[in-house]
């Protein structure tokens, strides 16, 4: 079983990373938006210059991870599928540089429940960890419901990452 002691999240849209938070941690990860390149990036200097890892994730890495070469780590595709095949590697010290959704998926690593067009179905996605935030940072925190949409908008990514079936979350979650 793998076992992490999760720090806190550090939400760079409401508050600062001290240097102190990247020094005691082992490992970073961040979760990017296309419009948040030029902060990963700058997030990537400091980790460096600490001498730890960074672990990318999101819209932008997903995307475009030939604009990622900095990153030590990139996690392409959904986090339920993708998280802990890369997490079991890092523990062995076999890491490879890039995972893939489809690629996991595909090699039979999988372990999370599927819907029937292949789509990780995240009615069994874990409740969010709400105290590794502060919450009295927001007026009003952001709750994802679902995932994919059945629209093909030109200006959209989210059929490219999150496919085209819309999936929910249970009222539980």
């Amino acid at each position: 079983t793998l076992v992490f002691e999760a720090q806190r999240i550090v939400d760079l849209n409401v508050e600062k990373l001290k240097d102190e938070e990247i020094k005691n941690s082992d490992i970073m990860f961040t979760s990017t938006m296309i419009i948040q390149e030029d902060s990963q990036n700058e997030l990537i200097d400091r980790v460096h210059f600490f001498g730890k890892k960074i672990v990318a994730g999101g819209p932008f890495p997903t995307s475009y991870p030939e604009k990622n070469s900095r990153i030590d780590y990139i996690i392409r595709g959904e986090g339920e599928v993708v998280l802990r095949p890369f997490l079991e590697d890092l523990v062995k010290g076999v890491a490879q540089r890039e995972y893939s959704e489809r690629e996991i998926i595909q090699s039979g690593r999988n372990n999370f429940p599927l819907t029937k067009s292949g789509r990780p179905d995240i009615k069994h996605t874990p409740l969010p960890r709400w105290d590794l935030l502060d919450l009295k940072k927001y007026f009003s925190p952001a709750i994802q419901f679902s995932r994919g949409c059945p629209f093909d908008c030109e200006f959209c990514d989210i059929t490219a990452i999150y496919g085209r079936e819309s999936r929910t979350k249970s009222n539980e979650q």
